[in-house]
């Protein structure tokens, strides 16, 4: 008797406890995850590198099921192309366009970066010969996602500027093929 007294009131005691837990909605997941993605937001506008990384790949870790995990992942990427880290970029706006080929808007703006940060690693150095003179290997992958980006997406937003950097590329292209020309000349 004793004992099913005693676990009558620890029943009770734990409906008590969860009756007092909030239970979690859709509504309240999507604006935890919202506040989450806008705190990493503000460190990735103060530049604040290695936090905002950190905090949005908590927002993925956390709100998988959101629209602001999918952000997160872009605005990761977007940190390493801010930082430099043009390898580490592409690879993360790659993964992105493989994981979300249904959003075309940013998969679209995916691929510009790809596109732009291809063109970034083309090396400018007085240290280096002419880039005339020496292999066009990057200058070629750059060409190729320009091209496939101006192709895909003519009338897109940053479509002007991948235009201009594919007039750029071509230049230096036709540059070492004039080059190779004298060279044999």
């Amino acid at each position: 008797m004793l004992r099913s007294c005693f676990l009558v009131l620890v029943l009770a005691l734990g409906t008590a406890a969860c009756d007092k837990q909030e239970a979690r909605t859709a509504l309240s997941y999507t604006q935890d995850a919202q506040r989450a993605y806008n705190e990493a937001l503000k460190e990735f506008d103060d530049h604040n590198w290695l936090e905002c990384q950190a905090l949005f790949r908590e927002v993925k870790r956390k709100y998988h099921y959101s629209k602001y995990a999918k952000l997160a992942e872009l605005r990761i990427a977007d940190a390493d192309f801010e930082q430099e880290k043009f390898a580490e970029a592409i690879r993360g706006y790659r993964q992105f366009v493989h994981d979300h080929r249904s959003d075309p808007v940013e998969v679209a703006y995916a691929r510009s970066k790809i596109a732009e940060a291809q063109y970034k690693q083309i090396n400018e150095s007085f240290l280096l010969p002419t880039a005339d003179e020496r292999d066009q290997a990057i200058i070629l992958d750059a060409f190729k996602e320009l091209k496939g980006y101006v192709h895909d997406y003519p009338d897109a937003k940053e479509s002007k500027k991948i235009k201009e950097l594919l007039a750029d590329v071509t230049a230096r292209l036709m540059r070492h093929e004039l080059y190779v020309a004298r060279f044999y000349l």
